[in-house]
């Protein structure tokens, strides 16, 4: 039984006759209430989860009380002397010299302004955002009309990207470390955004969808592990809150305008352009007909944008020499 504040609003005899009923049956009781009295007359296990740990408790509310605050005393003493440790090396820290005060001064922007190569990187996640925000407006008016698609078969398309990015998570701990992170970052960017695009424009079977999804975001986990390395080891660790604050505006912003461009993309350029030329047979053939044949059109679109800015960013993050520390 799952209960929600169950003594909310009632009464005495009420909330006696519910304490009674819950005891006399033998049932598994999950609660969330601020009622101690009730916690203390019905709970006999009790969870607590406290700073990403876990802490079970065999008793009453009270009993839970009394041993929460034996493990909080026994914490806190072990604190005291972790901080006294801490004291002691920023007073040694704090005598030495500053080598780096200079630098330290420099904002995010000026930074990025100094060190083309993280500018560049930062300008190009902001296009893949671009275009991979836009495909997530698209798939919907794509796969829902679709006569082996609707809204089931949308869950299971997107599901696929999950299960590709834990599949992709793994992959990034097996591989070996690149010759060229520079190089995997846009390789990675260009396959996904070209064959997952292009697969979904073409394909008409709810399994080629799949796959494209799998394709598309396997690599991501690659390619986000060496943008991490290239970002953390070139930033000077003083200034990466500032350049890293800098890389959210710049990287991100791109995220609700392809979300606006791609259902613009549907509703009002390529369904209409679709309806008006459905006795094409070239088009038919390429797109299909009917509802859905516009999101097609600009699923080929988002992948012609997307390959040509995975090539043209390529050249120039090629410019670049980047090596690990």
């Amino acid at each position: 039984i799952i209960l929600d504040e169950p003594t909310n609003h009632l009464d005495i005899e009420i909330i006696e006759w519910l304490e009674n009923y819950l005891n006399k049956n033998r049932v598994t009781l999950l609660m969330v209430t601020h009622d101690r009295y009730f916690l203390d007359r019905i709970c006999n296990k009790i969870i607590e989860i406290d700073n990403q740990q876990i802490y079970i408790y065999e008793g009453n509310y009270d009993y839970y009380l009394r041993r929460r605050k034996e493990r909080i005393e026994a914490m806190t003493a072990e604190l005291a002397k972790v901080k006294n440790t801490l004291r002691k090396e920023q007073e040694w820290m704090s005598r030495q010299p500053q080598a780096r005060a200079g630098k330290a001064k420099k904002g995010g922007i000026e930074y990025l302004k100094n060190t083309p190569m993280i500018l560049t990187m930062i300008l190009f996640m902001s296009g893949i955002n671009l275009v991979a925000s836009a495909f997530d407006a698209v798939l919907p008016g794509f796969v829902i009309p679709n006569p082996k698609g609707g809204t089931v078969m949308l869950g299971v398309v997107t599901s696929f990207a999950g299960i590709a990015m834990i599949f992709g998570s793994i992959l990034v701990s097996v591989l070996p470390k690149p010759k060229n992170r520079m190089k995997v970052v846009y390789i990675t960017m260009l396959i996904s955004l070209g064959i997952e695009n292009y697969m979904m424009a073409f394909c008409r079977e709810p399994w080629l969808w799949c796959l494209g999804q799998v394709i598309g975001w396997i690599l991501v986990p690659v390619m986000s592990a060496n943008y991490d390395v290239i970002f953390r080891s070139t930033v000077p660790i003083e200034l990466q809150g500032r350049v890293y604050a800098c890389r959210n505006t710049l990287q991100f912003f791109t995220i609700p305008i392809g979300l606006f461009l791609g259902g613009f993309m549907v509703d009002d350029i390529f369904e209409p352009f679709m309806e008006m030329y459905q006795s094409n047979a070239g088009l038919a053939f390429l797109f299909g007909n009917g509802k859905g044949s516009g999101a097609a059109v600009a699923m080929f679109v988002l992948g012609i944008a997307g390959t040509l800015h995975c090539l043209i960013f390529g050249r120039k993050l090629k410019r670049f020499k980047y090596k690990d520390n």
